[in-house]
C-alpha cells in the first residue's frame, strides 16, 4: 500500500513539472514572436508589452505548486514504525553480540582449563609409565641376582675353606722359616720339617685346584656382571633421553 502511494506520489510531482516546464516554453515563445513580428512588420512602440495570457499561465503555475497535494499521514507513520523497528533490531543484534562475545570468552577459559588439566594427566601418566617401567628393570635384575645367588653361596664357602687353607699354610710357613734358628749348633729333625714342608705344599696344591675349579665360574660370574653393568648404563642413556623428549612435548604443549 506504500509503495503504490509513493508511486503515484512521484507520478504526480513529475507531472508538475513538466507542466510547468511546458507553461515557461510557452510563455517564452509567445514573447519571441511577439518581438520578431514587431521588427518586422515596424511596430516599435516605446510602451514594453504586457499580455494577459502570459499573467494568467504563471498565475495558473503558481496556483498548480499552491494546491499540492499533502502527504499522506499513513505513509508518514508507516516509516515511523519502520524506522523504529530498524532502531530495534539494531539494539537486539548489538545485545545478542555482546552475549555471543561473553558466551566465547567462557568457553576459551573453559576450554583453556580443560587443556591444562590434560597436559597435567599426561603428566602424571607418563609419570606413572616410569615408575613402572623402574620397576620392571628393578624386578628383572632382582631376578638376575637370584639367579646367581647359587654361585655366590658357593663363591663364600669356596672363600671360607681359601682363607683357612692360607692361614695354616702361613702357620706352616711361619713355624719353618721363623721359629726354628739353625744358628749354634741347634739341631732339627728333618723328618718332621720334610712333614711340615710336604703338607704347606699339599695345601698349595689344594688351593690351586681349587682355584682352577672355580675359575670359569668367575669369569661367567664376571661377564654377567659386566653385561648387567652395561645395560644398566644403556637404560639409563634411555630414560634420560625420555625425560628430555617427554619435558620437550609438555613445552609444547603449553606453548
Amino acid at each position: 500500500m506504500g509503495t503504490k502511494e509513493g508511486d503515484s506520489h512521484n507520478s504526480w510531482v513529475a507531472k508538475t513539472h513538466k507542466a510547468v516546464k511546458k507553461a515557461n516554453n510557452s510563455v517564452l515563445g509567445y514573447v519571441s514572436s511577439k518581438s520578431h513580428w514587431a521588427l518586422s512588420h515596424s511596430h516599435i512602440s516605446l510602451r514594453a508589452p504586457q499580455p494577459k495570457s502570459v499573467e494568467k499561465i504563471v498565475s495558473k503555475g503558481i496556483d498548480i505548486f499552491k494546491h499540492k497535494k499533502p502527504l499522506n499521514v499513513e505513509l508518514v507513520h508507516l516509516l515511523r514504525l519502520l524506522d523504529n523497528h530498524f532502531i530495534q533490531w539494531r539494539f537486539a543484534n548489538a545485545r545478542a553480540c555482546a552475549v555471543n562475545h561473553t558466551i566465547f570468552h567462557k568457553v576459551w577459559g573453559n576450554f583453556i582449563c580443560a587443556l591444562n588439566s590434560q597436559a597435567k594427566l599426561r603428566y602424571s601418566l607418563v609419570l606413572t609409565k616410569i615408575e613402572i617401567e623402574r620397576e620392571k628393570l628393578e624386578m628383572k635384575l632382582e631376578g638376575i641376582l637370584q639367579s646367581q645367588m647359587k654361585l655366590l653361596k658357593t663363591w663364600r664357602t669356596m672363600k671360607k675353606k681359601y682363607v683357612a687353607a692360607i692361614t695354616l699354610l702361613q702357620e706352616c710357613l711361619y713355624s719353618v722359616a721363623c721359629r726354628v734358628h739353625l744358628l749354634e749348633g741347634a739341631k732339627v729333625d728333618l723328618k718332621s720339617t720334610s712333614d711340615y714342608e710336604k703338607r704347606a705344599l699339599n695345601l698349595t696344591n689344594s688351593m690351586i685346584s681349587l682355584l682352577y675349579t672355580y675359575l670359569p665360574l668367575a669369569d661367567g660370574i664376571a661377564g654377567l656382571l659386566s653385561e648387567l653393568a652395561k645395560v644398566v648404563v644403556q637404560e639409563k642413556f634411555l630414560l634420560q633421553e625420555f625425560n628430555d623428549i617427554f619435558h620437550t612435548m609438555c613445552l609444547l604443549q603449553v606453548a
